[in-house]
């Protein structure tokens, strides 16, 4: 089996297929298991990504890498429909029986969103966790446990990247400071 020169973004990655383009990629397609209405993304990211040339792909949903030699050859997806809303309004991703495809590609960026482990960080020593977030004292990130920092969307409940971001440089320079407190 050969690759394809192709790239595989996965689902609303909108930034790294953005970034593959401008990095030289010849094709990058971006994959979302629901259309393009449901897509959290700003319209102007999205409009942007097309003009970068980025190919977009509705109602698919990753199943499988499909690797060759220890690298990516493909993935494997399956067609999506959308079902009812659930709860919080947005509508239920259902797999359409028998309509796998391959789509070959030599690169994958998995970017199939994450979901805070909030369990494992409740039997963390001194970890305090609230509404399913951990608690830290905002201006630097610490938590009970003067050992540990954090930051984005464990603490925040996932907001933008840059909130991440800036909740990271809050924890930077407080350690810095508990370190020099600590080693002068």
């Amino acid at each position: 089996m050969t690759a394809t020169p192709k790239l595989a973004a996965v689902l609303a990655a909108i930034d790294a297929a953005n970034a593959a383009r401008r990095l030289g990629a010849e094709e990058v397609h971006l994959f979302y298991r629901r259309s393009e209405r449901e897509m959290p993304a700003f319209k102007s990211e999205y409009d942007r990504s097309k003009v970068e040339g980025v190919r977009f792909h509705w109602l698919a949903q990753p199943m499988e890498v499909i690797g060759f030699e220890g690298r990516a050859a493909a993935v494997r997806f399956v067609e999506t429909r959308l079902g009812a809303p659930d709860d919080s309004g947005r509508r239920f991703v259902i797999p359409v029986p028998e309509s796998q495809y391959e789509f070959a590609c030599d690169m994958v960026i998995p970017a199939i969103g994450q979901a805070r482990l909030a369990a494992l960080l409740e039997n963390t020593r001194g970890i305090a966790v609230k509404n399913g977030l951990v608690v830290v004292d905002r201006p630097t990130g610490r938590t009970a446990n003067p050992r540990y920092f954090a930051g984005g969307d464990c603490v925040n409940g996932g907001r933008e990247v840059v909130d991440a971001v800036a909740d990271g440089k809050r924890a930077a320079l407080a350690m810095a400071a508990q370190l020099e407190a600590h080693h002068g």
